[in-house]
């Protein structure tokens, strides 16, 4: 028992992703247990598909959590909902609704709201918590005031990913794009200060990471 408990351990603690498989491993289970259709091949598309914002939810707020000192973004869900908002009641009825335009303004946007929330952060000073709330909050109202109720009908190519392409779904690919960044950013620089910040953000700063609360910045 003890043999086990140490390899457990060392799983758990061996990978920093290792709890988060853990879980789902878990979770699926129990899914499955209780409804063994869950991942027949006629609903996994749709399956992925539900599941799908909530991942990539995830991933955008990793980095500010890996950051340490209380870091955390709540204003991406708002941004999530305020984006399909966006989408459905402004930029199709005015001819934008095709993918190099949506993906296009949606990342500005995203980067815009991020600027303006580590504007609150490193130069005014706020709580990460205390300033992406206030983002939350005006997210939310401009989607209220864009589209009060839920409304619109969304283009056939949002539509296909519901589905599969060549028998791959969809929403996995969604999912790997992200992912894939994510892997890429995982070999750089910045990763690694950024892990250094969160694990240690004086051993950091001492070791020649430039960085301020909140932030990291680095200098080549």
């Amino acid at each position: 028992m003890s043999r086990l408990k140490g390899v457990l351990a060392n799983f758990l603690l061996g990978r920093t992703y290792s709890f988060a498989a853990l879980l789902f491993v878990v979770l699926m289970i129990a899914n499955l247990a209780t409804l063994p259709q869950f991942v027949s091949p006629a609903n996994i598309a749709g399956t992925l598909a539900v599941a799908a914002p909530f991942v990539l939810a995830a991933i955008a707020s990793t980095p500010s959590i890996l950051s340490g000192g209380g870091g955390i973004d709540i204003s991406i869900g708002p941004l999530l909902g305020f984006g399909n908002v966006l989408f459905i009641s402004v930029l199709l009825p005015h001819g934008l609704g095709g993918p190099v335009p949506v993906i296009t303004i949606v990342l500005v946007l995203s980067a815009v709201v991020g600027a303006v929330n580590g504007f609150l952060v490193v130069v005014v000073r706020l709580q990460p918590i205390v300033a992406t709330l206030g983002s939350y909050l005006v997210l939310s109202g401009l989607a209220l005031e864009l589209m009060p109720q839920p409304a619109g009908q969304a283009p056939s190519w949002i539509i296909r990913f519901n589905g599969s392409f060549n028998h791959v779904p969809g929403a996995l690919i969604l999912v790997a794009i992200p992912v894939a960044l994510w892997l890429a950013i995982q070999r750089t620089a910045y990763y690694r200060a950024l892990i250094a910040v969160g694990g240690a953000e004086r051993s950091a700063f001492s070791a020649g990471v430039n960085h301020v609360p909140g932030a990291l910045i680095l200098v080549a």
